[in-house]
């Protein structure tokens, strides 16, 4: 019997040739490319008590007294957040002081939670930076958000949902993305 014809060498290289095959039809990723999809939820509340959603994303002009953020990373991420008062004063919101701010990717963030929003306060830069795990020697990037796409249903505080669009970014090395927020 000759070795190309024993069964058992024959399936171990259909599984070699499959595997590489595969391999070749699959996106050749960067090293140090940080991707991630971003929706932003604002909310204010209501003269009844129950509250009203706002795609901060599609309409940044509209005023919210709360916020939440979703993300869902395509690789891998380290996240820092900060907001940033009109006197240039910054208050680091996420992670907290001693965390390391890691992202996995494939996951959906809600920051600061599910169901949990952060208070604003006036007008507020929110400052978004995302860095690839492994340290980088490349400066940051400035973004904007890019063209909007269907995103999640999320829900308020009062268990309404609202359907609000995401954006999704990319940037080889890390990236910073500014937003301006206002509760008026």
């Amino acid at each position: 019997m000759s070795l190309t014809s024993n069964p058992l060498v024959r399936l171990v290289q259909v599984a070699c040739t499959t595997c590489m095959l595969l391999s070749l039809r699959m996106p050749r990723r960067e090293p140090g490319r940080v991707e991630f999809s971003l929706s932003l939820l604002g909310e204010r509340e209501l003269p009844d008590g129950s509250w009203a959603g706002a795609d901060l994303l599609a309409h940044p002009s509209l005023h919210a007294q709360r916020f939440q953020l979703t993300l869902r990373p395509e690789r891998d991420l380290r996240l820092v957040l900060e907001a940033r008062a009109p006197d240039g004063t910054a208050q680091r919101i996420f992670p907290e002081l001693g965390k390391e701010g890691v992202l996995a990717h494939g996951q959906t963030y809600a920051l600061p939670g599910p169901q949990a929003f952060y208070a604003l306060e006036g007008n507020v830069q929110l400052v978004l930076t995302a860095s690839p795990v492994r340290p980088s020697s490349l400066p940051a990037t400035p973004m904007r958000p890019g063209a909007l796409e269907q995103g999640p249903s999320l829900p308020l505080s009062d268990g309404a949902r609202v359907a609000v669009q995401s954006s999704r970014l990319s940037a080889l090395g890390p990236l910073q993305l500014e937003l301006n927020l206002t509760d008026r």
